[in-house]
């Protein structure tokens, strides 16, 4: 039995249901469903705003803390992306810099950001393969050397030195 396709004369193709691929439960690499989305927003991305916007940072600046695309801070905040732990641990990392810069305790405050974000994320958090976390780690060794750059003449003019 073939079917006839309304607009010609061929025959349509018949599909049957051992050839369909089935659908998977969760697509992870791609944008999430709407409802999750809604999710991302209220949790992940409300968080990720309000901590930047209490540094006083735009999503411009953060991201160049971060080593990541500035569109990639906004799609965080309003829920088109699922976060990765490296995301998340490098966010964590930018937004403890402005509050007051103490190598002491540094280390502490950006583990404790980085699992509150994590937490927060949930089902939504996607584990980061190694070729992600080395880029990622590249990129935030880069925005650490910039931003040091970046800082070095003002604190030695400070220091008096040259």
């Amino acid at each position: 039995m073939t079917n006839v396709s309304p607009r010609a004369s061929v025959p349509a193709p018949r599909v049957s249901a051992a050839r369909v691929a089935p659908v998977p439960a969760r697509n992870r690499s791609g944008t999430p469903d709407p409802v999750e989305q809604a999710r991302i927003r209220a949790t992940v991305g409300a968080a990720v705003r309000t901590r930047r916007r209490a540094a006083r940072l735009s999503q411009r600046a953060l991201a160049g803390l971060a080593g990541c695309h500035p569109r990639t801070i906004e799609r965080l905040e309003t829920g088109r992306i699922r976060p990765t732990s490296a995301l998340l641990a490098a966010l964590a990392y930018a937004l403890t810099i402005p509050a007051g810069y103490t190598p002491a305790g540094r280390r502490t405050a950006v583990d404790e950001l980085a699992a509150f974000l994590e937490d927060v994320a949930g089902p939504s958090l996607v584990q980061s393969t190694p070729g992600g976390a080395r880029r990622r780690a590249r990129r935030l060794r880069a925005a650490r050397r910039a931003a040091n750059a970046n800082a070095l003449p003002p604190l030695r003019a400070r220091l008096g030195r040259s």
